[in-house]
């Protein structure tokens, strides 16, 4: 079974499956989860979210966190009316601006509601106003008729303008309800002179006197265009901006209450913070403040002393503030771990909030974080305390929440090595090992029951980088191995690359390189790539010439690795071997001659291409040869021709092969001996 992450509730909140679906076919499940995956970590102050879950039959249910009917705007109504009590014109005020900051800021992310009515917006214990959750019928029958959609393709933006001016409209009328206790009669909509509508409108009024809050409200339910520029109204911006500035100023002294005050000034600020974001054109970056994170330090230090009740929710709205800050703002993530704000985060989202209590929207936020960070070359001191805390969310039972650890967890490992692309010993094993890290990503991470596939790739491969150059224990080795091959045939190309070259780190070493079966082997890896498509889509990447160099060069090595004992397609052959003999001298290299040297088709390109003189650095003037390149020279004396052999034995120094044999390392002394022997014998 699929499902969203779990939505905790309130006391005053209940889950409700109100919409079912059948999924005919896997594309339009996809089509599916993808739209409501991307919606559904939509998290904003004074909207109601939802999840969601695929049965096994391929049915849709789509539950929708919901407040208790005893908090809807309608049971609000039926109370005040009861008590004889009208709601005042501030208090309207602060609902039109609570209702304006929502829908700004869906309707600037192009969603539509489509359910605005006073049965579903509701009133919180605080006093604030949360629209309903976004409903998704409409779009999921749109994804099931697509088809039709696609001929209707030209009116769509027109029709979506349209819903837009009804959401608008719809809140209109649940304003008019809470200032009149009475639903707004549509009747009057009827006429089409809007001097007349606007009259007749006016006309309801009874309770709520003329002046700029009833004209606004008879703008939301007349005028399309003035509707649209609802939340850029005067009174709405000066209200909004009062409460984040000034809050106790809107409330009698003998009505404050300094948190829920506080709470709520934090709520706004977020509120139009997210609104600003959600408005966004991403034709450009903005560049960040240095005290970017200064004020969401504050937050958090401030929600640490408050309940769960008010912790929660400001966690959310701070993390999802955090992320488009993070995307949005080039470079903003630095000053977040130079002024300690990540160290906030992680004790926040690691610790301070109860493990049942974080989702996604906490754990993608700190994956961000270390992901733009290392891509920014931050230096990170205390990366172990960083880790042993982040770890705690992998017991988590929230898929999206072990996935999101997961990753970060491995973005930390292999990203804080001194060099991501060379081969060699991870600096911090000792430290992982001695702290039982290591044991605890094997055994939350790999071995509990029902872990999302996603989850133990990056796991594996995270183990795998630690043991780079080790030899893994016996418990753990075929676990991991397996999870690093299922990681290059996953759709996420980086993660490919880091399978295979992980793959490729512990093959160096021997003991390893029995229990991965030759990784590079034709049988195993390279059908995979080709079956699924891969291998055509490496190529096609190769030849993208928007791609770093750098990027080109990896990609030209692990197309070549797969090749191991097989010949290379003529279709790859030019572009990658002659991307190979352009890139520096290094321990891949050595890799990658030696897999291709083990078929006998691959010697003339070997030998044309020059990569004889490669070879010659590689053994002559590399201080710390390894048994890879070694072979590279043993397996073209064993295969190759008279002529290939001639052309090795000139470009190996013998006396540095004879030094070679009294090598520590047995592996290489070894093949050092081999070596020698074939040069005494073509002598």
């Amino acid at each position: 079974m699929e499902q969203s992450p779990n939505i905790t509730s309130s006391p005053s909140q209940t889950n409700i499956a109100v919409e079912k679906f059948t999924l005919d076919n896997e594309e339009q499940k996809n089509k599916i989860k993808k739209l409501l995956k991307h919606v559904e970590h939509l998290v904003f102050p004074f909207l109601v979210g939802f999840n969601w879950k695929i049965e096994e039959n391929n049915t849709l249910n789509i539950i929708y966190q919901s407040f208790a009917k005893d908090k809807s705007v309608a049971n609000y109504i039926s109370q005040k009316k009861e008590s004889g009590t009208f709601i005042d014109e501030q208090q309207i005020l602060e609902f039109a601006a609570q209702g304006a900051l929502t829908l700004a800021f869906l309707h600037g992310q192009d969603i539509i509601h489509g359910n605005i009515n006073i049965q579903d917006v509701f009133i919180t214990n605080d006093g604030a106003l949360r629209i309903g959750p976004v409903i998704f019928s409409q779009k999921i029958q749109e994804i099931k008729l697509e088809e039709e959609k696609q001929k209707m393709k030209q009116s769509e933006a027109n029709e979506k303008q349209s819903l837009k001016q009804q959401d608008l409209h719809n809140f209109g009328e649940v304003l008019f309800a809470l200032a009149e206790l009475k639903e707004f009669s549509n009747s009057t909509l009827k006429i089409e002179q809007q001097e007349q509508t606007e009259q007749l409108i006016t006309e309801q009024f009874i309770h709520l006197p003329d002046g700029p809050i009833q004209k606004l409200i008879i703008s939301l339910l007349v005028d399309k265009q003035i509707a649209e520029k609802f939340f850029d109204k005067p009174e709405i911006k000066e209200f909004i901006q009062n409460c984040i500035e000034a809050p106790t100023q809107l409330l009698p002294s003998d009505q404050i209450n300094r948190t829920l005050i506080q709470f709520s000034s934090y709520r706004y600020q977020l509120a139009q913070t997210l609104v600003t974001f959600a408005q966004f054109k991403y034709d450009h970056l903005l560049n960040p403040r240095e005290d970017e994170f200064e004020e969401y330090t504050d937050m958090i230090k401030w929600s640490r002393q408050q309940s769960v009740d008010l912790a929660c929710p400001l966690s959310e709205w701070i993390c999802a503030a955090c992320v488009n800050i993070v995307v949005i703002k080039w470079g903003a993530e630095k000053y977040g771990f130079k002024y300690g704000f990540v160290k906030e985060l992680i004790t926040l989202v690691c610790s301070d909030i109860p493990l049942e209590e974080v989702n996604y929207i906490h754990t993608n936020a700190l994956k961000l974080f270390f992901d733009y960070g290392y891509q920014k070359g931050i230096k990170i001191d205390d990366e172990l305390e960083m880790v042993k805390q982040i770890i705690r969310n992998m017991k988590s039972a929230d898929s999206d929440v072990i996935d999101e650890t997961a990753e970060t967890i491995q973005i930390i490992v292999s990203k804080s090595r001194i060099d991501y692309h060379e081969l060699n010993e991870h600096p911090n094993y000792e430290i992982y090992q001695d702290n039982g890290i290591i044991a605890y990503l094997f055994e939350n991470g790999l071995q509990k029951e029902g872990l999302p596939d996603k989850t133990k790739i990056f796991t594996a491969s995270a183990i795998g980088i630690l043991f780079c150059l080790r030899v893994i224990p016996d418990q753990m080795r075929n676990e991991v191995i397996k999870e690093l091959k299922n990681g290059i045939n996953i759709e996420i190309l980086v993660q490919q690359r880091d399978s295979l070259y992980v793959l490729l780190g512990l093959s160096l070493n021997a003991e390893t390189n029995k229990d991965t079966g030759q990784i590079p082997k034709e049988d195993e890896f390279l059908q995979v790539m080709i079956k699924n498509g891969l291998l055509l889509k490496l190529l096609e990447l190769l030849n993208d010439e928007s791609l770093e160099s750098s990027d080109k060069d990896d990609i030209a090595i692990i197309i070549a690795s797969l090749h191991k004992a097989a010949r290379m397609p003529d279709q790859f052959k030019d572009v990658v071997m002659n991307r190979l003999k352009e890139m520096k001298v290094n321990t891949w290299m050595g890799i990658v001659l030696s897999g291709l040297a083990e078929n006998i088709e691959n010697h003339a390109d070997i030998v044309e291409r020059d990569f004889i003189k490669q070879l010659s650095n590689l053994l002559n003037n590399t201080p710390d040869v390894t048994e890879k390149e070694l072979m590279v020279a043993l397996n073209l004396f064993e295969l190759g021709t008279e002529e290939t052999q001639q052309k090795v034995k000139e470009a190996i120094s013998q006396r540095r092969i004879q030094a070679l044999m009294s090598s520590r390392n047995g592996n290489i002394a070894k093949v050092a001996k081999l070596l020698d022997d074939w040069l005494l014998f073509l002598s």
